[in-house]
């Protein structure tokens, strides 16, 4: 069984807020975004207060990965910069 700690989910949430820090500053308009996050109590939160900036984020899980895995990806398209 995989087991990730909370405190390991916490800073993989925090690369994701970088993430989308250096969208604001670095992205063209229209562009999008890729970013792997593991799901964290503070994940929804984080994710609802980005909804803004793209015209459709949507999370993704890939068929390859393990059923009890945490991971997942954030797709981002249409930055509204």
């Amino acid at each position: 069984m995989l087991f990730r700690s909370s405190a390991d989910e916490a800073r993989s949430l925090e690369l994701v807020m970088v993430a989308f820090d250096a969208c604001q500053r670095f992205l063209r308009p229209g562009g999008a975004l890729l970013v792997k996050a593991f799901q964290h109590e503070d994940t929804e939160r984080v994710l609802r207060e980005q909804r803004n900036a793209f015209e459709k984020i949507a999370r993704r899980k890939p068929a390859t990965s393990r059923r009890e895995s945490r991971e997942f990806y954030v797709v981002g398209t249409g930055f509204r910069g």
